[in-house]
């Protein structure tokens, strides 16, 4: 077994994401780490923060100083893009994530944006929250981004169902907004990634119980290919879908992703075994191991998914604010117990 050096936190993520040698097993928060002791702790709640720098920054680095991870994700939900697209967000409480309360259903021609879309509202309070992220730890610890990705920000916009019917009755009309909204997702994508980001997080819901494989891979599929070949491998992406999506799991592998974050509910060996050069994240249980159960069950499963084939240990999706801090310190002592084993 090779017997990698010490490395700092951003080594250590940016090593096990390009499925390089690394010392031992990073832990990492790839969505939302946020917990009440966090909020208490920092005197920065939830869902102010949602669209607050400052808080933005010290709720997602209380993960890294406090419970030993190695990275900071301060994007908390799902919902800026469409706040500037003319949802109406409900931001929630301390204890709910943010929903959509109504949605515009514009014609594709209202959906043009302006070069300063996204230096407005709570983007530009994200960028902001990046850049401070990486003045306070220079160049020590991974920054995590995120962009919602055409599919999910559809949903968002003209509400599932209409989604999931123009798909079929208006494939054309379908893929024209998935072409505009790619665009755009990945203009933030770069803006988070000129003020520090080491990667950043592709969110689309394509779950299994919505998206079949086949109108994954006719619909959506070429627009994530398009993504990743337009911002380079030098700006890797993290394509997050919540639930099961093995008989999608290729094709993601396939679009280039450079890492894919799982949630529990999938085979991690299953989907471990498909990877090829892909990273895999995840996959520790939030309503069951992290927020019901104690340390050495968050150890036990850690373990099981890191001899599954899991490169980056981190939650599953943003986790419940009743998560205690004393199960997200085991999750990271436990992958930094584990050596690289090559």
């Amino acid at each position: 077994m090779q017997k990698i050096p010490f490395m700092s936190s951003r080594e250590r993520f940016m090593a096990a994401l390009f499925r390089k040698p690394f010392d031992v097993y990073p832990a990492a928060s790839i969505t939302s780490t946020v917990n009440s002791e966090a909020m208490e702790k920092t005197r920065c709640f939830l869902p102010a923060a949602h669209c607050k720098a400052f808080d933005m920054a010290m709720l997602s680095s209380f993960v890294h100083d406090e419970y030993g991870f190695d990275s900071v994700s301060p994007y908390f939900s799902l919902h800026i893009e469409a706040s500037l697209f003319g949802c109406n967000v409900s931001w929630g409480d301390q204890n709910s994530m943010p929903r959509i309360l109504s949605s515009p259903e514009p014609e594709l021609e209202d959906l043009a944006v302006s070069d300063d879309f996204f230096q407005q509202g709570a983007a530009k309070e994200l960028l902001s929250a990046i850049r401070i992220i990486a003045k306070r730890y220079q160049g020590k610890v991974a920054i995590i981004g995120k962009v919602v990705g055409p599919w999910t920000l559809m949903y968002h916009l003209y509400g599932v169902e209409n989604v999931i019917l123009d798909s079929i009755i208006s494939p054309d009309r379908i893929k024209a907004i998935l072409e505009l909204l790619t665009d755009e997702a990945v203009r933030f994508a770069r803006l988070q990634f000129s003020e520090g980001a080491d990667a950043v997080v592709w969110a689309d819901h394509v779950t299994e119980d919505l998206v079949s494989r086949g109108l994954y891979e006719r619909m959506l599929l070429p627009f994530h290919r398009k993504a990743v070949e337009m911002l380079g491998p030098d700006h890797p992406l993290i394509l997050h879908v919540c639930g099961n999506v093995e008989s999608k799991f290729p094709l993601f592998r396939d679009a280039g992703f450079r890492a894919f974050h799982a949630d529990s509910r999938n085979s991690i060996a299953s989907l471990a075994s498909e990877k090829g050069g892909m990273a895999l994240a995840g996959a520790v249980n939030n309503p069951k191991t992290l927020l019901s159960l104690t340390p050495g069950y968050v150890r036990s499963e850690v373990m099981g998914n890191i001899s599954d084939g899991v490169d980056i240990i981190s939650p599953e999706c943003a986790i419940p604010s009743r998560v205690s801090g004393r199960n997200l310190t085991a999750l990271a002592e436990a992958a930094h117990s584990i050596r690289y084993r090559g």
